[in-house]
């Protein structure tokens, strides 16, 4: 199996405007940049759009949302770290009593410091004698 190609916006622009001009068929700039009719024919379609979007005022719109989109982000971010800051306590050892255990019965464990560790949790039964 062959692995994807990938092509830089620039290469794209080159082709499109190419197919744009009308000067070579789209099988010309198929065999000539070896890709296939239909990407050119799709690069051709986003060029014209973005054509229509510069000369529109639309880009500078689109611009200003993503900034703000940016801005929404990272104040969510910044929530979610503050939260798993607080849930994701250092590693500890903690013993837990459980109410109408069996005599002896103790469970130890640890909460990870780290993401790939999870809990470690143990469960204990002494014998008194």
């Amino acid at each position: 199996m062959s692995k994807r190609r990938k092509f830089s916006a620039e290469f794209k622009a080159k082709v499109a405007l190419e197919a744009l001009s009308g000067e070579l068929t789209l099988a010309e700039l198929a065999s000539k940049y070896d890709v296939d009719p239909t990407q050119i024919t799709g690069w051709k379609h986003q060029a014209k759009e973005g054509m229509v979007a510069a000369f529109s005022g639309k880009s500078a719109n689109v611009q200003k949302d993503a900034a703000a989109e940016i801005r929404e982000l990272h104040a969510k971010i910044g929530e979610l770290t503050v939260e798993k800051d607080f849930l994701v306590l250092p590693t500890f050892s903690w013993v837990r009593v459980l109410h109408g255990r069996p005599p002896g019965l103790t469970i130890t464990g640890h909460l990870p410091t780290k993401k790939s560790e999870g809990p470690t949790f143990v469960a204990k039964l002494s014998k008194k004698p």
